[in-house]
């Protein structure tokens, strides 16, 4: 746990607590920086949790200046301590180093939290030696009694960011082995150790972890610093624990309809689906809630026919009235009721607390599965999670994780931004050519940035605000090179920038603009696409479609928004599946790129 703040640390352990609540029968133990130990433990006033200094010297007193000692830790009321972690024998800590650590934890009445682990493995077997040697030379002068009082954490250096990572079987071979080798030192009370895992773990691994690899519970590292992360899932709950229970599930099915008044965009309605099987074969009782379109008198029935496509479900065109409990009350194990529109009532906008209040008495739990909605702050969106037990969706879960790995990208890495308004987008633009290795301004932005530069741009939309030199002359910084524009009698042509004349339209980029960043597509390793290139409700849409080619064919790991953009993606012809992961989100992944946060996000971790 290493914020670097304590301001953030605080947030940190605010949502730990929540998550320490939930979680009745489990211990956490958490292991700030020691310089906020002290404060973070006495702001704690509950009890589910216990606090671990991260590292401390062996003596209790003496010219070590820097160091911390066990006292520190105890007058800080902290009940463990961390002992030998990978970095700190990395840093040249000595097996004599942790062993006497040990014993002066012991001796002031600590937990020590031993971490044990080989920094590579081979089929020979030497890892198992080498975890011996520091078994050994670590207990070697604890007592028998004593022996029960240690938790060792096995730590596979070599695991952490692998590309395959430690397997269950694998831990549960190397549990078997320290427990031997314990019992072999001190008897039989070395069957009683608590192990933990301190590998790469995070969500996706963890449970199967604890219940297939032999071990008493988890180190967790980077996925502890994530509040987002570390928060409560759906998809974590059993069967046992949802069967029979009322689920209120905030799904993002704003979706546009066509001339017919049908779905015209399947999209956001099959990214809805995964949270509502999951809880269908958990027996269930899944009541969703959604708004559609700005006009409150649009309704969810053309919703409900699209989505009986992919799941069985019962829709009534009302939210709190007769009908809706009557139908509540039918409800059997497995089904799923879809209300109406939320924007129907005023007081869904407008975040009103009695409105949220009144959604609440549906159910016995909540799941915001709308990352699409996150960014507003809603009754839907951030007032029901303080009435009932909040979870995150199986696809906002998703989108958090892929959208986190695109405010940390893997270089080198490539993003294209498109859209309009710069004095909206100027911060994240900014952030953008902080974290990434080339940034590709497209869409309305480009005009901004032409007319910036004292180009000409005709007809074309344009800001208020004009980028600035901090964004024309970052070296990370890149513009179109060509342009298509529209002439009065609707004919197109590619031009020059310089060449835009007064009536001329921009609605597009060329094919110069194209081969300058193909090979920045083909060589990154991560690439953040959101925004078409050229006004897509016009049907401006080839060299968008050429783009999406280029990065259907590049290895790079993918992360794809805005609402538009997967409009002319699903009509290129380009298989969606080779595009990674796109986002249901327009201005939430905006938002959430730039903050690491939503209103969504911070009202199921209060």
């Amino acid at each position: 746990m290493n914020p670097a703040t304590f301001k953030e640390a605080k947030k940190l352990l605010d949502g730990t607590r929540k998550a320490a609540e939930a979680a009745k029968h489990i211990s956490i133990i958490v292991a700030p920086p020691s310089i906020f130990l002290r404060e973070l433990r006495a702001s704690y006033k509950g009890k589910r949790l216990a606090f671990a200094a991260q590292n401390a010297h062996f003596e209790k007193a003496g010219s070590f200046t820097g160091e911390i000692s066990l006292p520190h830790v105890q007058d800080a009321k902290a009940s463990h301590v961390i002992i030998g972690h990978a970095e700190r024998r990395a840093l040249g800590e000595s097996d004599e180093d942790v062993k006497r650590k040990v014993a002066a934890a012991l001796e002031s009445r600590l937990t020590p939290i031993l971490c044990i682990g080989e920094t590579k493995r081979t089929q020979e077997g030497e890892h198992y030696t080498f975890v011996r040697g520091q078994l050994t030379a670590a207990l070697r002068d604890v007592a028998p009694a004593k022996i029960g009082q240690i938790i060792v954490a096995y730590e596979p250096v070599w695991a952490i960011g692998a590309d395959k990572p430690m397997s269950p079987r694998e831990m549960h071979e190397m549990a078997i082995f320290i427990r031997k080798t314990v019992v072999e030192m001190h008897g039989q009370g070395g069957m009683n150790m608590k192990i933990l895992y301190g590998g790469a773990i995070d969500e996706t691994n963890a449970a199967q972890m604890l219940t297939e690899g032999d071990v008493n519970g988890l180190l967790v590292g980077r996925a502890s610093t994530d509040v987002k992360r570390f928060g409560r899932e759906i998809s974590h709950l059993s069967a046992a624990e949802l069967k029979g229970k009322y689920v209120l599930v905030r799904a993002g099915l704003d979706v546009p309809l066509d001339a017919h008044g049908e779905v015209a965009d399947l999209f956001r309605v099959r990214r809805a689906v995964d949270t509502l099987k999951f809880l269908i074969a958990s027996g269930a009782r899944t009541i969703v809630i959604s708004h559609i379109g700005r006009d409150p008198a649009e309704t969810n029935e053309p919703v409900a026919r699209a989505l009986k496509m992919h799941v069985p479900l019962s829709y009534v065109p009302d939210l709190l009235g007769a009908a809706a409990h009557s139908a509540r009350e039918a409800m059997r194990d497995g089904d799923v009721l879809l209300l109406e529109n939320l924007r129907r009532d005023p007081r869904e906008v407008a975040n009103d607390p009695s409105f949220a209040k009144e959604l609440s008495t549906l159910a016995d739990m909540y799941v915001n599965d709308a990352f699409s909605a996150a960014h507003r702050a809603h009754a839907s969106i951030v007032g029901i999670p303080e009435h009932l037990p909040s979870y995150a969706g199986v696809l906002f879960a998703e989108e958090v994780r892929q959208l986190d790995k695109a405010r940390a990208p893997e270089k080198p890495s490539f993003a294209i931004l498109g859209g309009a308004k710069f004095e909206t987008k100027a911060p994240l633009i900014r952030e953008l050519l902080k974290t990434y290795d080339q940034v590709f301004l497209t869409g309305a932005l480009a005009n901004d940035v032409f007319q910036a530069r004292g180009l000409p741009v005709g007809r074309s939309l344009v800001s208020k605000e004009l980028p600035d030199a901090d964004v024309l002359d970052n070296p990370h910084f890149l513009a179109p090179v060509d342009v298509t524009v529209e002439r009065e009698d609707k004919q197109a042509r590619v031009k020059k920038p310089s060449d835009v004349e007064e009536k001329d339209k921009i609605v597009d980029i060329g094919p110069e603009s194209v081969q300058v960043i193909a090979p920045l597509i083909e060589k990154a390793q991560f690439i953040l696409w959101n925004g078409p290139t050229g006004l897509y409700e016009d049907g401006y849409v080839s060299w968008t479609h050429a783009i999406a080619e280029l990065i259907a064919k590049s290895d790079a790991q993918k992360v794809i928004g805005g609402g538009d953009t997967v409009a002319a993606i699903q009509e290129s012809g380009v298989g969606m599946e080779k595009l990674q992961f796109i986002s249901t989100g327009g201005g939430a992944m905006l938002e959430y790129l730039l903050d690491g946060t939503l209103p969504g996000i911070e009202a199921l971790n209060r």
